[in-house]
């Protein structure tokens, strides 16, 4: 019996490394990982390393608003690592250029930014301290403040004001010469807010645009001077101000104010004709699942409550009255996995919800005040003082990084196999001013307690970490090539993580071998990490009977 049981449990150990290399016995690591919490870098050793602005990917890096305490907010990158997080240029030599608005178009990234010598204006950059260039003075008066970008194929609209139009419709290709107003949609004035939004809807940007003689009502451009045109004057007593551009089911629904001066939710084809009231409802947080649009809706029966509409009045509805005392005013509506998640308020308190559009799958999550929802991959992120991570459930929506002194998460980004945020970190400067660059990383074998700043997550690597015989009773043997020269680190834990053995080589070979006793453990699954300089191996060992 006891010798049928070991051979079970030696089938059971090989049935859990499927993922081997024939040719070479290298396994791959395959266990579930844990993840942990760090500072990537104290990029401000005196205060705030991050400005207020968002981060974007581009060109295998992210970019952001970076202040190092010397050079002011200037433009930064980063590659997930304090070696690889740097400064990509000082723009102000004098100051803070400030760079914000990013936005990536035909393989170069725009922002706005200010040098301190022509004003805030369109900036690009291809990553490079020489590529990044200012692409023109819009306005050389002052400041063009360009921003509320939208990027259709090899053109990028903007809203800008070049000193003697106000602020109009612009675009450009990326050179100088292809910067230029599309048209002055009010000669008298402004044509756009300068916050404007710009929605791309069937190879065409859509816009409030505004002019002396109709007020701010819904446009349209194709991006010359003939094709920019009013789509519908909705209002004839004034604005309609239309906004919350979002595209559904091969329409263009938005809010406007109608001729009584209530806002309502509308919905357009590109043509007058096609310009319709879906229903008299102000609508807010349109947001988009599947070919169902959902909103937050307000009436005097249900007060502010989640709505949904497939584009028909008799198709738009109140999804459930989830707080009847008094509106559970929903708000930050993401859509994630065919339903739409959000914070709402059932009379008992601030929760995260969900819904798939029916009374019934209108549901608590769990009870915690969310914040700043993002969709990263097969997860929901949001902040509730610390970053949390959701797959949808109660029992998969859990605080990340426990352990770890933060709070209050911003700007959380997706990033290989890491999220990217901005915290206000404890482990640095004394105060509340401290906003540093922070990831989410995954680790096999992880850190205990405090993580220090630099601890780097599995990377894929050119060093490859080889057992010779595995499963195995009695010994690990265990090949590691390209370590480089640089010392070398071995650590035997646990699948719960718990060191069994560490050792260091300071100076491995080309081709290092070490072997590990581990006869007097018990049968089951072991980790072993090799670390060397930034690079990172982790493997699956079955130790037999």
């Amino acid at each position: 019996m006891k010798n049928r049981y070991s051979y079970l449990n030696y089938l059971f150990i090989v049935w859990n490394f499927a993922l081997v290399t024939p040719s070479s016995g290298q396994y791959m690591p395959a266990p579930t990982p844990s993840y942990y919490v760090t500072r990537i870098k104290e990029i401000n050793p005196t205060g705030n390393g991050l400005g207020a602005y968002s981060f974007i990917e581009f060109q295998n890096k992210v970019y952001f608003t970076g202040n190092d305490g010397v050079n002011g907010y200037e433009l930064w990158a980063t590659d997930g690592t304090a070696a690889g997080t740097v400064l990509v240029k000082n723009i102000n030599l004098n100051g803070s250029s400030a760079p914000h608005s990013f936005v990536v178009m035909n393989g170069v990234l725009y922002f706005s930014a200010d040098n301190g010598v022509h004003g805030r204006e369109l900036w690009k950059t291809d990553g490079t301290a020489s590529g990044t260039q200012l692409v023109r003075d819009i306005n050389p008066s002052g400041d063009s403040f360009p921003g509320s970008f939208a990027v259709s194929g090899t053109t990028l609209f903007f809203v800008a004001d070049n000193g003697s139009a106000g602020w109009e419709l612009w675009k450009t290709d990326g050179t100088t010469d292809g910067t230029r107003l599309v048209k002055d949609i009010n000669p008298s004035g402004n044509g756009l807010a300068n916050l404007a939004e710009l929605e791309m809807f069937d190879g065409k940007v859509y816009f409030g645009g505004n002019t002396s003689a109709s007020g701010t009502e819904l446009w349209v451009s194709d991006g010359t001077s003939a094709g920019t045109v009013q789509v519908k004057n909705i209002n004839p007593n004034g604005s309609s101000s239309p906004s919350w551009l979002r595209v559904c089911n091969g329409q263009l629904f938005f809010r406007a104010q109608g001729n009584t001066g209530e806002w309502e939710l509308w919905k357009t084809n590109g043509t007058s004709a096609g310009t319709q009231l879906v229903k008299a409802i102000p609508a807010t947080y349109l947001t988009v699942v599947g070919t169902t649009l959902f909103f937050v809706g307000e009436n005097a029966t249900y007060g502010t409550e989640l709505w949904k509409s497939d584009g028909t009045s008799a198709g738009t509805v109140l999804v459930r009255n989830i707080n009847p005392a008094g509106g559970s005013h929903p708000y930050g509506l993401r859509a994630f996995q065919n339903q739409v998640y959000f914070g709402a308020n059932d009379g008992t308190g601030i929760a995260f919800w969900k819904s798939n559009g029916t009374a019934f799958g209108t549901q608590r999550v769990i009870s915690v005040e969310p914040e700043r929802i993002t969709v990263i991959g097969n997860y929901l992120y949001f902040a509730a003082g610390r970053l949390w991570r959701s797959d949808g459930t109660s029992a998969g929506t859990k605080e990340m990084g426990v352990g770890y002194d933060y709070t209050n998460p911003h700007f959380m980004m997706g990033y290989g196999n890491l999220v990217l945020f901005a915290a206000n970190d404890q482990q640095g400067v004394s105060g509340t001013d401290n906003y540093e660059l922070h990831k989410l990383a995954p680790c096999y074998a992880c850190p205990v307690g405090q993580v220090r700043q630099g601890t780097e997550p599995e990377l894929a690597a050119e060093m490859a970490l080889t057992v010779l015989k595995n499963p195995t009773p009695d010994e690990i043997t265990v090949e590691v090539r390209g370590a480089g020269g640089k010392p070398l680190s071995l650590q035997l834990t646990n699948l719960q993580g718990q060191l069994i053995e560490s050792r260091t080589i300071p100076e491995p070979l080309t081709t290092e071998r070490q072997r590990f006793d581990v006869r007097q453990l018990p049968p089951g699954l072991l980790l072993l990490r090799a670390i060397s300089a930034d690079q990172t191996q982790t493997v699956r060992i079955g130790k037999s009977e």
